[in-house]
């Protein structure tokens, strides 16, 4: 191992994050106990041999102190009933089933696509990026999310017809590059875990196309699973809330009958829109007045909420046109071809995402009477 966050004892890997270890430094008010012993902590971990060592007494003797360390740490934080999400007690991977922690970045070149390791110190980068082939300045990549990205490209390519027949088949591969990203970096670490979401929502649609319920009601709970492990980690980012609704949504489309979708899609709406009101006090910070909120920030807020506004027009449609409610169906869609255009934060982009949806469902339901 050649990383100073990561090593193997006895058969088992052992990995850490940036945070963790920067505890003194990324999380200052904690109680001074909690950091003494998230310092003494880092100090145990940084000591351990980098290559196994099968029954060194060195790595016996660091490997006890991290474990008595780590039990000091638990019995602070449940005698201050404390939770730190970041904070993980050392659990080990068997040796055989994880990548190499070296393996995590590399360097690509973005011309001659030339791929080298990355075995030199951080501050000395600059004399060794360039490529010896083509010259071009090599971008420090995670080898992982540079191949999923291409098994992604791939699938967005194709045709509507083709994502039917061969998108699962790319969508798998890309979802099993995006897991053997590690927590070495957490920026790397977290986009694949974005990426993963994008991934899983892409594979419902297709389940969902070819009729097979019982996998798209997987690729729906795995994102709905997702999102929350995101939350949790506080990397939800503002256009999630739009996601979370759709797979709400979704998930009601596989799992609920034909009969019971409309009013469970209107009580979720009533719900949604309760949620989503109160999320509008940030149109009072627009002038930049709030500490915790940049003007950039409210501005992406408030464009998730007519977005997600705009996103239950499709469900609430397709529910009274189901139940042959054609009159309802089009005094909504109506409602929502006048909503279009008065969202105040909408950008162009999503007014084309919606109208696109708008004509689609115009032509799904021809008793309508819309021109598609």
């Amino acid at each position: 191992m050649s990383r100073e966050n990561s090593f193997i004892y006895r058969g088992k890997y052992y990995e850490y994050c940036d945070e963790e270890l920067s505890a003194q430094i990324k999380h200052p008010d904690l109680p001074k106990e909690l950091l003494n012993l998230f310092g003494r902590r880092t100090r145990c971990i940084k000591n351990m041999p980098l290559k196994d060592m099968e029954g060194s007494a060195l790595f016996d003797h660091y490997w006890k102190d991290l474990k008595d360390t780590e039990e000091s740490i638990d019995k602070v934080l449940t005698e201050k009933k404390m939770e730190l999400n970041w904070y993980h007690p050392s659990i080990g991977i068997d040796v055989t089933l994880i990548e190499p922690l070296e393996n995590q970045e590399v360097l690509i070149c973005p011309g001659c696509k030339k791929k080298l390791p990355i075995n030199y110190k951080w501050e000395d980068m600059s004399k060794f990026r360039t490529c010896p082939d083509c010259g071009k300045l090599m971008n420090v990549k995670n080898p992982y999310i540079h191949a999923a990205d291409k098994h992604r490209k791939k699938y967005n390519k194709l045709s509507n017809n083709e994502k039917i027949n061969i998108g699962i088949s790319l969508l798998t591969k890309e979802i099993n590059e995006l897991k053997k990203v590690n927590t070495y970096s957490e920026t790397w670490y977290y986009q694949a875990q974005l990426d993963l979401l994008k991934a899983y929502q892409n594979c419902f649609l297709i389940y969902l196309e070819k009729s097979n319920i019982e996998q798209a009601s997987k690729y729906i709970d795995l994102s709905i699973n997702q999102i929350m492990v995101l939350e949790k980690a506080g990397k939800a980012y503002w256009y999630m809330y739009t996601d979370f609704v759709i797979c709400l949504l979704n998930k009601m489309r596989v799992e609920v009958r034909l009969s019971d979708r409309l009013n469970i899609v209107l009580a979720l709406r009533e719900r949604i829109n309760m949620y989503l009101n109160e999320l509008l006090f940030v149109e009072d910070y627009l002038d930049g007045s709030n500490d915790n909120f940049s003007k950039q920030e409210c501005l992406e807020y408030l464009r998730a909420i007519d977005d997600v506004h705009l996103t239950i027009y499709s469900f609430i449609v397709c529910s009274y046109a189901e139940n042959d409610q054609y009159e309802k169906a089009l005094e909504t869609m109506r409602e929502w071809y006048q909503d279009m255009d008065s969202c105040k934060y909408t950008t162009d982009d999503q007014i084309k995402k919606s109208y696109y949806k708008f004509k689609r469902i115009a032509s799904m339901f021809p008793e309508l009477g819309l021109n598609a």
